[in-house]
């Protein structure tokens, strides 16, 4: 039985993140919750993508591999972004290393094209989109790399898992804006 990594993502980082990235960014809550319930899927899209051929599967097997995140420190986002409100570096530091991620899984163009489809979707500010998916990236490749790690997947292992997301992607219907941002045809 193949797990449904949407759901996954929702149900733990998304949540967490719907929880703090309000008040950090200024936005309403129902703005970052429309926000992440597209960025999740979009960023899941972008990796299914990225993981279709067997060169974009190894690169992103490195990403994953070579992230510098404690997949511990996954259920505890709201301290890590609670740090950062207060003045730490948690935030500053992931975002940093969200927006390399982002560069590397869709590209500057796809990634500033999402960022502007989300700010349209969610009705939130371009820059907190932006802000917002420099976040997500880190904590949605941290979830791939616990299941990397736990199941002893290899790139094609998590090429295969990825690619077994299709029928749980295509029952979200993201707004075409997102999908066009993204270069998908649906």
């Amino acid at each position: 039985m193949s797990v449904n990594i949407l759901e996954l993502l929702n149900s733990g980082i998304g949540e967490q993140l719907i929880g703090q990235a309000g008040s950090m960014l200024g936005e309403s809550d129902s703005g970052i919750q429309s926000a992440v319930g597209s960025m999740m899927p979009a960023l899941l899209g972008g990796m299914m993508s990225k993981a279709a051929t067997p060169q974009g599967a190894g690169d992103l097997f490195k990403m994953v591999q070579g992230l510098n995140i404690d997949t511990g420190s996954l259920g505890n986002i709201a301290g890590m972004l609670a740090g950062a409100a207060g003045g730490g570096g948690g935030a500053s530091a992931l975002q940093s290393m969200g927006t390399s991620l982002l560069t590397g899984l869709l590209g500057g163009d796809k990634t500033n094209n999402l960022a502007s489809a989300l700010s349209s979707v969610a009705g939130i500010k371009p820059s907190s989109a932006s802000s917002l998916l420099s976040l997500g990236a880190p904590l949605v490749m941290g979830v791939m790399k616990k299941m990397v790690g736990d199941g002893g997947l290899d790139a094609s292992g998590l090429a295969s898992a990825l690619l077994g997301q299709k029928s749980a992607l295509q029952g979200v219907n993201l707004d075409p804006r997102i999908t066009g941002a993204l270069g998908f045809n649906s």
